[in-house]
């Protein structure tokens, strides 16, 4: 997928709008070049998996998110609301099928195999043969695959233009900016992983300034996760940052860290 131009313009629209809506932060898609066939096809979804679901997860992830933000304003329509929902849905359970053991037996592990029987079947409308399931797909069909995931992916980042020119010329854009701030808030404060990660760097500064040997950050990192507990750290600690982005973008790391300032932490 080479997709890093048009990724690169709608962050720039996104800054346009506001700093803080800072979309594709860390988004490090699998290497493709000289790959094909079944190999590029699983490195395609991986990667659009890594961005629905680790570097952006306020995109479509999140119970509230940037897309049904834009749906509930009526920014972008409910087919192409459905068409992304349906995207992402199809992407976890390709993600799902190849990076998990999926035992036939079971009945969520037979739905899955059904949603992907489906996904084919669509894939391969002009295919004379249509295969029984994933594994039976022949070298000519995996390249039909890959072009339907494309065709999907570039879909959905038409929509997520579409819906962002909108918001930025919408009469209700303060209004739309108010709640983003809420969203987004929440879905870093529901990131546990991203929260860790910033609290081990922080636990690796304080053991350097200090002289001593970086080692046990994971027994230190429970005792930073009791003081912002003790702290009473919450979502409105996020969203205070996430207000003051407006005119400067910060990375989700960055609103993090400032989010934790006021709390001193120790080793």
């Amino acid at each position: 997928m080479e997709d890093s131009k048009r990724i690169e313009q709608i962050k720039a629209l996104a800054h346009k709008i506001n700093g803080s809506v800072n979309l594709f932060q860390g988004y490090c898609p699998k290497a493709i070049a000289n790959k094909n066939g079944e190999n590029l096809f699983w490195r395609n979804v991986v990667s659009i998996y890594g961005l629905f679901c680790d570097c952006d997860r306020v995109q479509i992830k999140t119970k509230n998110n940037l897309f049904s933000l834009l749906y509930d304003y009526s920014l972008i329509d409910n087919k192409q609301y459905k068409d992304v929902i349906g995207f992402f849905n199809d992407i976890s359970n390709l993600r799902g099928w190849f990076c998990h053991n999926s035992n036939p037996k079971l009945y969520f592990a037979q739905k899955k195999e059904k949603e992907i029987k489906r996904l084919i079947n669509n894939a391969l409308t002009i295919s004379s043969r249509k295969p029984d399931g994933i594994e039976d797909v022949s070298d000519e069909e995996w390249k039909l695959m890959i072009f339907y995931i494309q065709a999907r992916y570039d879909n959905y980042l038409d929509v997520l233009q579409q819906g962002l020119e909108n918001w930025r010329n919408s009469p209700e854009k303060e209004q739309i900016n108010d709640k983003w701030y809420v969203i987004f808030a929440e879905a870093l404060f529901e990131d546990l992983e991203l929260r860790d990660n910033v609290l081990a760097n922080i636990c690796q500064y304080q053991m350097l300034n200090q002289g001593l040997q970086v080692r046990g950050i994971g027994t230190i990192l429970a005792g930073y996760r009791q003081q912002l507990k003790d702290a009473n750290y919450s979502v409105e600690d996020i969203k205070r940052v996430v207000e003051g982005c407006k005119e400067h973008s910060l990375s989700s790391e960055e609103i993090i860290m400032k989010s934790i300032e006021r709390i001193e932490l120790q080793i």
